[in-house]
């Protein structure tokens, strides 16, 4: 029995024909303005510790892009001691018109998400979201981003105290790093070709010294003549004969 299966390639074709006709969205001026952040940034964090005490750190923070519309925060530093890592996500909503921006780190299972804008200098984005405190519960967060010049940047993160007073938790000045390719993880060009001489790099084969090949050493005989080694030479030729 034979199926037809025009039919069906034909409706697929139908359905996909609306699809094709949407137009993919694309990256705004405000996602270009997130470019800039790419990078390797080294970090000083100044914090108030689980004491209660102000205590000063050092991190670095990886920043790189994703697709246009994304860029990625990977951090790792310390607090009271303890190892820190944490990764952020920074985009531009453009149905909301707004900044928005996730985060998660190694000291809580809370997703915190923030969203806001930038003045109209365009060099302080403001973000507004909800928190973990000190204790545990959720408080209501305020952080700011100060672009000093294009290699510099402050970020101070806000939080209502017992009061209701809002207070600043953490501020982290970034400096960044010499080289923006540092961001993209690209080897080096000597690192590629000592890659790539490895890669070809074979190995001796089994019975073989220093990778030269050893054949073993026939041995012939004539008539009325001991064995004996086969060396190529003309009486080699004439034992094969005889």
């Amino acid at each position: 029995m034979r199926i037809c299966l025009l039919p069906v390639f034909c409706s697929l074709a139908l359905l996909a024909a609306p699809l094709a006709a949407q137009e993919m969205p694309k990256p705004g001026p405000e996602h270009q303005r997130l470019a800039k952040e790419v990078g390797t940034w080294d970090a000083v964090v100044e914090s108030v510790g689980m004491d209660g005490k102000p205590e000063k750190s050092k991190g670095e923070n990886v920043t790189t892009a994703m697709s246009g519309f994304w860029i990625v925060d990977s951090f790792a530093g310390s607090f009271a001691g303890a190892p820190f890592l944490g990764h952020g996500v920074l985009g531009y909503d453009q149905v909301k018109k707004k900044y928005v921006q996730s985060w998660v780190d190694s000291m809580s299972p809370i997703l915190m998400v923030f969203e806001g804008s930038f003045d109209k200098d365009g060099k302080v984005l403001t973000m507004t979201g909800t928190g973990p405190s000190a204790g545990g519960k959720p408080v209501a967060m305020r952080t700011v981003t100060t672009w000093k010049d294009d290699n510099t940047k402050v970020f101070e993160l806000f939080e209502a105290g017992p009061d209701g007073k809002e207070m600043r938790m953490l501020t982290i000045t970034y400096t960044r790093r010499a080289g923006r390719a540092a961001a993209t993880r690209t080897p080096s060009r000597s690192c590629s070709r000592a890659v790539s001489a490895g890669r070809t790099r074979t190995r001796p084969s089994p019975g073989t010294a220093g990778g030269a090949s050893r054949r073993p050493r026939r041995v012939i005989r004539t008539r009325g003549e001991k064995p004996r080694p086969a060396d190529g030479s003309v009486n080699e030729r004439r034992g094969r004969m005889l």
